[in-house]
């Protein structure tokens, strides 16, 4: 894998599957970013206002290319966030990822992806302080992804969670402009805080799918509904030793 600074970077030689972009490198890539859009625009009714957000928001792109065609991208973000009583959390967020619709659920996707959590496990080692990685999601595939490589992972399945994690919870939405939690609501579960941000229909039948197929209930549970902006909140702890990609 070739790692790069430039401001523009080259697009990877079909030997270079997986391509990282770092300190927001990626922004100023007209050709990336259009092949970003190119990529959302069969999941979303309108993704523009949600890949601009995202491009803002995260420092790091890993992009896998199939010869020269963008095939997936997904983004994180290093950051530091304060609870209440100013203990500082390193956390890394999930940003967003799309995969051209032959790539979806398939073992590329999770490649990137563990390249990522790797290289996030390294940085962990290297400043000898826990990272918490978290996310925003409407799928289950990110959920399970993020469930299985994850320390003290929540919300479970059922939606429950251990108590300490609500400072956590409210620690994400604070820094992160999200409305406090709803007296009675749940903690993870974020109203509205993505509007303008649909799912298409038939990226909406292909996840009631996998909903069904897993018998995945949490949205349900929870009470969460794409259509009107709703995600979940959803973070847990990167492992303690040392990790590396397989």
């Amino acid at each position: 894998m070739q790692k790069t600074n430039q401001t523009e970077p080259e697009v990877p030689s079909q030997n270079e599957a997986i391509h990282v972009f770092r300190s927001g490198s990626f922004r100023s890539d007209r050709r990336l970013t259009k092949a970003m859009g190119d990529l959302l625009a069969p999941s979303y009714e309108d993704a523009t206002s949600l890949l601009e957000r995202e491009l803002a928001h995260c420092d790091t792109l890993y992009a896998y290319y199939e010869g020269e065609q963008l095939a997936f991208f997904y983004m994180t973000a290093n950051e530091n966030f304060a609870l209440d009583d100013g203990q500082v959390v390193p956390c890394t967020y999930g940003g967003l990822s799309c995969a051209h619709e032959e790539l979806k659920n398939s073992g590329a996707i999770n490649k990137v992806y563990c390249e990522a959590f790797a290289e996030q496990c390294v940085l962990q080692e290297e400043n000898r302080q826990r990272r918490l990685g978290w996310a925003t999601t409407a799928t289950p595939s990110a959920y399970y992804f993020s469930q299985l490589v994850m320390e003290d992972f929540v919300p479970c399945l059922d939606g429950s969670y251990p108590p300490q994690t609500i400072r956590l919870a409210a620690m994400l939405r604070r820094a992160n402009g999200y409305p406090g939690a709803a007296p009675g609501d749940h903690p993870f579960a974020l109203r509205g805080v993505a509007p303008g941000t649909q799912y298409s229909d038939s990226e909406r039948a292909r996840i009631e799918h996998v909903c069904r197929k897993k018998e995945f209930t949490l949205f349900e549970k929870l009470g969460i509904d794409e259509t009107r902006g709703d995600r979940l909140l959803m973070f847990g702890w990167l492992p303690a030793p040392p990790c590396a990609s397989s």
